[in-house]
């Protein structure tokens, strides 16, 4: 018997399908899914720090850097000049 006119309807939990390493298909639940995304946001940060360190070197060895304490005393200078 039904009281009112409604019932709270539940919803089936979203699912993924995924090969799993082992060539397994397997399903993913909604909190798998969450923690695979941030996973992958995780490795992907990681990614773009390696990436930013390696160009920060290169610059480094084609001369392309400045050091701070010189660079900020010209400027100085510069601006009570």
């Amino acid at each position: 018997m039904r009281k009112g006119g409604w019932q709270k309807r539940r919803q089936q939990p979203s699912k993924i399908v995924s090969i799993a390493p082992s060539n397994h298909l397997t399903t993913l639940n909604r909190r798998q899914q969450i923690g695979l995304h941030h996973q992958l946001e995780r490795e992907r940060i990681h990614l773009l720090l390696i990436d930013e360190a390696s160009k920060g070197l290169d610059d480094v060895v084609a001369g392309k850097v400045k050091y701070a304490l010189s660079t900020i005393q010209s400027i100085k200078r510069r601006r009570s000049a």
